[in-house]
């Protein structure tokens, strides 16, 4: 904050970004780091609740579709590639990650 002279709240794309957390937690070899990177990624699980589609047709597509709201191609992607990355830097972790975000008993 000292450097911007006020906080700049919300990071964009902390869940893609958590492979930078991942990667400082295998360099450190930080437990805590190293979960951390998992909650960045998990977030609050929004992703695995199913959102509403919508129905596009007419002059916006070639052929009528359903669109699932929120998704979109760069943010899968880099979500994906961030869970690649954190299942290489720290797996070891995952079980533990999950059982403590509620998602896995």
């Amino acid at each position: 904050m000292a450097l911007l002279g006020k906080d700049p709240g919300k990071r964009a794309q902390p869940d893609s970004h958590s492979r930078l957390t991942a990667y400082a937690a295998h360099h450190e070899r930080d437990r805590a780091l190293a979960l951390r990177a998992w909650r960045e990624l998990l977030g609050d699980g929004a992703f695995l609740r199913r959102q509403p589609a919508r129905r596009i047709e007419g002059t916006q597509v070639l052929r009528p579709l359903r669109e699932q709201s929120g998704i979109g191609t760069n943010g899968t992607a880099q979500r994906s590639l961030a869970a690649i990355q954190n299942l290489a830097l720290v797996g070891d972790t995952l079980d533990e990650a999950m059982r403590a975000a509620g998602l896995l008993r």
